[in-house]
């Protein structure tokens, strides 16, 4: 798919008996697909800090709070950069 932008929701996001954190995601453009994300019980305190970032949750709140009646897309969603959810390479894990 390249560099294509899937358009969806979460439909909703679930504990397995193994312990992993599951998110179920419904696309809608340019094709209509289940997805599931899968997040290891090592993952889960990563994704915790990066939700209770001080500058995540205040845009959070005023996304929330402030929606405008019609939202622009932003001009490229893909280039846009999380290094704290980038998985680790493998030269970083020789040195733990």
């Amino acid at each position: 798919m390249g560099n294509t932008e899937l358009k969806g929701y979460l439909q909703g996001v679930r504990r397995s008996e193994k312990g992993h954190l599951i998110a179920d995601f419904q696309t809608t453009e340019p094709v209509k697909w289940h997805l599931g994300a899968a997040l290891e019980p090592s993952d889960i305190p990563k994704l915790v800090k990066v939700i209770f970032k001080p500058s995540f949750v205040f845009k959070t709140i005023q996304a929330v709070l402030w929606q405008k009646k019609n939202p622009k897309e932003p001009p490229d969603i893909m280039s846009k950069e999380w290094p704290e959810l980038n998985p680790v390479k493998k030269e970083d894990q020789k040195g733990k």
